[in-house]
């Protein structure tokens, strides 16, 4: 799978809308297409008004906040035009973002759950799907289903089916989504970029890491971004 060129309809739909959401000058928006997920890949989105209110902020949370806001609006409409513009039906969305420098990564796995009829295999991917088996077994539980596959050469996806343990299933029940899915993202983050030896495995560095959950699903969406 190869990267849309700039000009791809859908390209130019993104860019506008990210440019119109986070008033960013020049927004640079990657975006990847199969049967399985569409990936957007932003870069210079968050405009010079929202950088300026985070980087004066105290509180560290306060980009996450401000950004989970602005992207759930932003999904609802992303979701919809996918559909009636572009015939692209989204099952679910993830995201996930890089306060460094406010990159950030959207998924959306397309109706279907293609990625999970299409037998894929690539070199060393035994390996990778058992150490994403020990690693969130070491956070939570053994996941009922793993899945894993290359979208380009730098972007490794990874599904992960059936990992809430019932603590966790209380705490959503008790309305602690938030706080539940803020706090699975520090461990497992920390886990997968410096423990999981996913790298050295495939023989790759590290760019980025970005993760998100549909806890109505009980699924989870792992990217590794190479250099």
């Amino acid at each position: 799978m190869k990267r849309m060129s700039t000009d791809h309809p859908v390209a130019v739909y993104m860019t506008k809308r990210i440019n119109e959401y986070y008033e960013s000058k020049c927004p640079e928006v990657g975006i990847w297409l199969d049967e399985r997920c569409i990936i957007l890949h932003l870069k210079n989105f968050i405009g010079t008004r929202m950088e300026n209110i985070v980087r004066q902020k105290e509180d560290p949370d306060v980009f996450r906040t401000l950004r989970e806001l602005m992207m759930e609006y932003t999904l609802q409409n992303f979701t919809r035009d996918m559909k009636e513009q572009f015939g692209i039906r989204i099952k679910d969305m993830y995201y996930d973002w890089e306060e460094r420098d406010f990159s950030g990564m959207i998924v959306g796995l397309l109706e279907g759950d293609a990625f999970a009829e299409t037998a894929e295999s690539f070199p060393h991917q035994y390996e990778v799907n058992e150490r994403t088996s020990e690693i969130t077994n070491g956070v939570e539980r053994v996941p009922d289903r793993i899945y894993s596959f290359w979208m380009d050469e730098r972007l490794l996806v990874i599904v992960r089916d059936g990992l809430l343990i019932p603590l966790e299933q209380e705490l959503l029940r008790q309305g602690a989504k938030e706080m539940l899915r803020k706090t699975k993202r520090v461990l497992e983050r920390n886990e997968f970029l410096y423990h999981s030896r996913i790298p050295e495995i495939l023989g790759l560095e590290v760019e980025a890491l970005y993760l998100d959950w549909q806890f109505d699903h009980d699924r989870s969406v792992l990217i590794y971004q190479f250099k």
